[in-house]
């Protein structure tokens, strides 16, 4: 489908936690946040845009677009069940967190250029929302997740209520309503999900999966409540590292009669990460009509969808084909970019043909994706499985009637349920004030506000603002420009024929906190007796109309009530100075009067009844023995306790040995396993040396280089020398006549040779003898050992080799010599 430009592209990537995408499935509107303010397009545009000619890749930058201006950045949107009531939660350093409602039907009225809040909520502590989801059953309720770990429970109609909360050390990182609305699943930094009632006390808690452990911590990112029994959990590292990616979890808890354990279906990482930069955060949409979750990350450019398996418990991941991907487009410059919204839109009723293909589609819906470019990008949904019923319905047209005008400046109310102790262990013993609108800094220059005068109000405990910081009570209702973009950092002031609203004396009841002090230590109670007993309160009309009622305005402690604390207690004095006062009285309070005397006077009677009682339990010495006990316990416990301290130490460094020991073990068989891996010892060879061995390995290659250089040198100079000898040689060559010596020496040696050769043939002959073979006898013989001892028979043979040496003549002229080349020394033939 063709794509939106919503806003321009910023210049750096966000990277907080946001939710800037809404989607009105009664009245077909889609909602969307960015950093000036709301923009908010008809769906019906969208499936129609797509209808025109031209490419699906083509961007359309003049949509109908409705713009609401705040000067304060938008970082969290949310419709409630009834889509009548839009919250859209801001956040600065000067304001903190500031939640505007807005009724959708004021940006439908077109008598009205100004599109104002009708109601805001302030929170003291400077947070931002983590997770805002309302109730899907009970259109005014919600429960509001901040980044300090806090939760509350807020009703918002009219006014803002404050049903119930939880204190930051609750440690809350995320939470999601049941589908029927009548509990509320949060998720906490140590990785469990604890299941509340809409008062927050505690019903369940569900641990974390088996196979995450504490040695490395996960929490809770996301929460998706799909149904009675089954949850989708993101969970992610808890130390916040943004290059550990989350992993999706289907919990699948048994039921109360089923025989089985609980069931933990880990996908890992369903989507790809492309960036370490953006704070984690999964966008889940289950869609009942399909069975199916779409699942999206702050940090990938991809839709990922996990279906129930049909007849089965189990889930699995729907792998799509390239050209079925619901994938982000990237930017002029080739950047990837991410969600900052996700949405499903419903109410589609234009039938879907397909680029390329003749064949016509039923309608179906659009899942919507609000990019970092600042496009939104629509893909249309279509389910082939066969018998797969239709998720698409008609938009309604609502009605202007009923539509809630803003309200002047007043301090949000306590629910009823807050009048009433409350033995949940999930509430806050240090909540904050709730204001429901802007601080005094910007407001009295906008806002219209009337107030009488609050100079002895008693501050309510946990704001640190006194109500001198509003505006006076002559203060006058200006005239402003009619103007979206005003001074007000929630968009614009009020029209200038606003009528300044009346006030009229309330009565006042105060209520005490038992065993808790005052958060202001200056009062005593006498002094707090006479600020509530001496001048009346003003309030708004439809907030003091009777003492009983819902609305009746109560300046009570903004504590919430604990499982420890103390029930509250109606002061009776501050009421009977009150109708002493005011002795005109309606019925009501004449019948409330007549209750509290005749209390009393059952208090009395009890009191005279019980006066003369007295009760002993048990004798001294029995007291005496309990008290000996109780102490010989006492000791025995204090020494089971050393000793238990004792063994946990001991075991932690047992513990702690047996864990290096067993790192050590590993350790080893690696090294081991490294010294038979040829590839391994080969990459260890081609790895780079350390400084020292760099240095080692360049000094010996030095030496090398110099004895190199050095036995050439003397090679160079034993060839030289060689070379002289030779030419030495060659000026004295001539035949050198052997000496007598030699030539005794020479016959010596042959006439052994002989000898041994004679043997040699004898030992031959007698063999072939044996064998038969040879039958003959050698005519050779050698001479007679008389002849060998005779010194005349060697005079006539060394006569004869004299004569014929002297006969034998030299050459005159030596040979030719054929070109050789020059002889080489050993050293050099080597």
């Amino acid at each position: 489908m063709k794509k939106i430009r919503i806003f321009e592209s910023p210049q750096a990537l966000p990277k907080d936690r946001v939710n800037l995408l809404t989607m009105s499935n009664i009245y077909g509107l889609v909602f969307i946040g960015w950093k000036g303010g709301l923009k908010i397009i008809s769906s019906q545009y969208i499936s129609m845009a797509d209808k025109n000619e031209g490419s699906i890749n083509t961007i359309i930058d003049d949509a109908p677009l409705m713009s609401v201006f705040m000067k304060l950045p938008v970082h969290h949107i949310a419709l409630s069940c009834d889509d009548l009531t839009l919250s859209v939660a801001m956040s600065s350093e000067e304001y903190g967190l500031v939640i505007a409602f807005f009724d959708i039907r004021t940006f439908l009225n077109k008598e009205k250029q100004q599109k104002r809040p009708f109601v805001y909520y302030k929170s003291e502590t400077k947070c931002t929302v983590l997770d805002l989801k309302w109730n899907p059953a009970v259109s005014s309720i919600l429960a509001l997740c901040q980044s300090d770990g806090s939760l509350t429970i807020l009703e918002v109609t009219d006014v803002i209520k404050q049903h119930a909360c939880l204190p930051p050390t609750a440690a809350i990182t995320s939470l999601c309503w049941s589908p029927k609305g009548k509990q509320l699943a949060a998720g906490r930094q140590n990785g469990t999900v604890v299941q509340y009632s809409p008062v927050l006390q505690e019903k369940k808690v569900i641990p974390f999966p088996p196979f995450y452990t504490s040695e490395n911590p996960v929490k809770v990112l996301d929460i998706c409540w799909i149904s009675t029994y089954v949850f989708a959990v993101i969970y992610v590292a808890a130390d916040g590292s943004l290059e550990s990616p989350p992993e999706l979890v289907i919990l699948s808890l048994a039921k109360k009669d089923e025989k089985r354990e609980d069931q933990f279906f880990n996908f890992n990482d369903l989507c790809f990460g492309v960036s370490t930069e953006r704070q984690h955060h999964y966008y889940l949409h289950y869609l009942e009509s399909w069975d199916i979750i779409l699942a999206s990350s702050a940090a990938s450019i991809e839709v990922s969808i996990v279906a129930h398996q049909p007849d089965k418990v189990g889930w699995e991941l729907w792998l799509l084909e390239d050209a079925a991907r619901a994938e982000f487009p990237v930017t002029e410059n080739s950047d990837d970019t991410m969600p900052i919204g996700v949405g499903i839109d419903i109410t589609n009723q234009q039938p879907v043909i397909l680029a390329g293909s003749e064949k016509t589609y039923p309608p179906c819906p659009i899942l919507m994706l609000l990019s970092t470019d600042g496009l939104l990008c629509p893909f249309y949904m279509l389910n082939s499985i066969p018998g797969m019923k239709s998720a698409t319905h008609a938009p309604r047209c609502p009605h202007l009637q009923g539509e809630r005008e803003p309200k002047p400046v007043q301090a949000s109310l306590p629910a009823p349920s807050m009048l009433v102790p409350s033995r949940a262990s999930t509430a806050s013993p240090e909540s904050t004030a709730v204001i429901v609108h802007p601080p005094p800094s910007f407001r009295s220059s906008v806002l219209p506000v009337i107030l009488p005068s609050l100079s002895h109000h008693p501050r309510v405990p946990g704001d640190s603002r006194s109500f001198k910081d509003f505006p006076a009570p002559d203060l006058r209702a200006e005239n402003l420009e009619s103007s979206s973009s005003s001074d007000s950092p929630f968009g614009g002031g009020f029209g200038s024929g606003l009528p300044v609203p009346k006030f009229r004396a309330a009565k006042f009841v105060r209520f005490l906190d038992l065993g808790t002090t005052s958060s202001s230590g200056s009062e005593s109670p006498g002094e707090a007796e006479q600020q509530a007993s001496g001048q009346v309160r003003s309030a708004h009309p439809a907030t003091t109309r009777s003492l009983v009622g819902a609305s009746a305005t109560f300046p009570v402690s903004s504590i919430c009530p604990t499982q420890n604390s103390a029930s509250l207690e109606l002061s009776v004095s501050d009421l009977e100075k009150q109708l002493q006062q005011y002795p005109t009285l309606d019925p009501v309070m004449v019948g409330i009067m007549e209750e509290i005397a005749l209390f009393q006077k059952e208090l009395d009677d009890l009191k005279n009844r019980t006066a003369r009682s007295n009760f002993e339990v048990g004798s001294a010495k029995e007291m005496s023995h309990l008290r000996y006990d109780a102490q010989s316990l006492h000791t025995f416990l204090l020494e089971v306790k050393e000793l238990t301290e004792t063994l946990h130490v001991e075991i932690g460094i047992l513990k702690t040995v047996m864990l290096e020991g067993f790192a050590a073990v590993e350790d080893a068989s690696t090294h081991n396993n490294r010294s038979m891996d040829q590839n391994y010892l080969q990459l260890l060879r081609r790895k780079p040396l350390d400084p020292k061995s760099e240095a080692q390995l360049k000094e010996i290659r030095q030496l090398h280089q110099y004895v190199k250089f050095a036995v050439q040198d003397v090679n160079d100079v034993l060839d030289i020398e060689w070379e002289q000898y030779q030419e030495k040689n060659k000026k004295h060559k001539h035949l050198v006549l052997p000496e007598r010596e030699v030539l005794f020496n020479a016959l010596a040696s042959h006439h052994e040779i002989i000898t041994q050769q004679d043997k040699k043939i004898n030992e031959l002959i007698n063999s072939l003898q044996n064998l038969r073979i040879y039958n003959q006898t050698s005519k050779w013989c050698v001479p007679s050992d008389t002849c060998l001892q005779s010194d005349q028979c060697w005079d006539t043979e060394l006569e004869m080799l004299r004569n014929v040496l002297v006969k034998s003549t030299l050459d005159g002229a030596p040979k030719a010599v054929t070109p050789t080349t020059p002889g080489k020394s050993p050293l050099d033939q080597v």
